[in-house]
């Protein structure tokens, strides 16, 4: 898992005084921290934003809850970072973010028709749910004196959009399985909270195209129709049933 301090700021220009900027919040004035002690009188909030603070960190300081580091703004700048330098390009993205290596920071990329390119621009999209539908909630969340920072709503929107331009014609494809992964994490969530009509016809279009490759015989969707390997080679669709099996449920008898 990729873990990088927040950093400082996180800005990229083309060469003019344009700015497409992520500021960290500033942490410069913290509120002490307050440990519960047998020995001391226990301090209590000192307004309702406080007290739904401390419920939803179940007593914990802050710091050590699970949903304040999910909700980080380290994790904005990780997004943003990868993001905001392919907004300047003349042409929406073709290469998509993978993982990265042991040890490193940077994404290996790949192309748009591989079975990951949903998940960032997905990432994108559930940022921008976030800051539209959640706002109280992360606020609650997050440390009580410290102001909430974002990506400006509308650089979000327009990366959002650039980012999944060239996603659209994956729903035609016809030899994969993995239409839901590379549909779904974005298309949902740009109908949902914009009504996008294009990001909906895609989704029906990508379902019929994944229906149409299920097989009576088998009751099952084909995963792949050839497949060749050191060990094996099944290249005849009409003779060879290739599936997956992700998750297996034994039934109680």
């Amino acid at each position: 898992m990729l873990q990088v301090e927040p950093p400082t700021s996180v800005s990229v220009t083309n060469g003019t005084d344009q700015n497409l900027g992520y500021l960290p919040p500033d942490q410069s004035q913290k509120r002490p921290e307050w440990l519960p002690d047998q020995n001391t009188t226990k301090q209590h909030p000192s307004s309702t934003l406080d007290a739904e603070h401390q419920i939803l960190t179940n007593g914990k300081h802050p710091k050590r809850s699970l949903l304040q580091g999910l909700y980080s703004s380290n994790v904005v700048a990780k997004i943003w970072g990868v993001a905001a330098p392919a907004l300047f390009k003349s042409e929406p993205p073709t290469l998509y973010p993978e993982y990265t290596k042991p040890g490193g920071t940077r994404y290996v990329f790949r192309e748009l028709d591989f079975w990951t390119s949903g998940f960032f621009p997905g990432s994108l999209y559930l940022l921008l749910e976030r800051e539209r539908r959640f706002k109280r909630e992360l606020a609650l969340i997050q440390e009580p004196s410290v102001s909430s920072s974002t990506v400006h709503p509308m650089h979000l929107e327009f990366a959002c959009k650039w980012w999944t331009a060239n996603l659209h014609q994956n729903s035609t494809l016809a030899s994969t399985h993995d239409l839901g992964f590379m549909i779904f994490p974005w298309a949902k969530l740009a109908w949902t909270l914009d009504h996008d009509v294009l990001a909906r016809d895609t989704i029906i279009r990508a379902s019929r195209m994944l229906a149409s490759r299920y097989v009576p015989a088998t009751g099952a969707i084909r995963s792949w129709d050839t497949c060749t390997t050191l060990r094996y080679s099944f290249t005849d669709p009409t003779k060879d049933f290739l599936f997956i099996i992700v998750g297996l449920i034994i039934p109680f008898s």
